[in-house]
């Protein structure tokens, strides 16, 4: 069964790029490395990548939750965010900015961990008004990108289960890195 995850999760991930890359006419060029990183291996995954930044993180979360008093996985990456920050990481974050569609509950979740980011000094954005940034993306230190369905939720990381990969590759990076500054701005 685990072998057959793995297999569809390849060819969803092989589509998502070349969907991604299908209006450009280069191509990924270089060594490139990828990995599955399913259900909860996410956040072991995900917490040694920004633990082992030296330049940039840059992250695209559709679901970023900080539960306040609690010592989930989600309030877990953002205190390693935080701490790669005050080591000297550039740390950027660019949140969905909570659609009329998404409710009431889901925006003021958003809002609260936007007040937390800035309380730690974490440079974020929200996405424009009228679209949906539904990515759920890192790139770190223009080598390693983390691209799946894994939100930063409690139930995205301990509960669902949740199909990702991790990818070395310093032209794929670069592609990505431009897509996220294309919507940074």
């Amino acid at each position: 069964m685990r072998k057959y995850a793995v297999f569809l999760l390849a060819i969803v991930v092989s589509f998502l790029i070349l969907f991604y890359l299908s209006g450009k006419k280069e191509t990924v060029t270089g060594p490139c490395e990828a990995r599955a990183v399913v259900d909860d291996e996410y956040f072991r995954v995900a917490i040694d990548r920004i633990l082992n930044a030296r330049k940039t993180i840059d992250l695209m979360m559709f679901e970023l939750v900080y539960y306040p008093g609690k010592h989930g996985p989600s309030n877990k990456l953002i205190e390693a965010l935080a701490s790669a920050k005050r080591k000297g990481v550039r740390v950027r974050v660019l949140l969905e900015g909570g659609e009329r569609f998404l409710g009431k509950r889901f925006a003021e979740k958003v809002f609260r961990t936007s007040r937390l980011l800035k309380d730690l000094g974490i440079d974020h954005h929200f996405d424009r008004d009228g679209e949906t940034m539904h990515a759920k993306l890192m790139i770190v230190d223009s080598l390693w990108i983390l691209l799946g369905s894994t939100n930063w939720s409690y139930y995205s990381l301990t509960k669902n289960h949740e199909a990702n990969v991790l990818i070395k590759s310093r032209s794929l990076a670069l592609d990505f890195i431009n897509y996220f500054e294309k919507q940074w701005r």
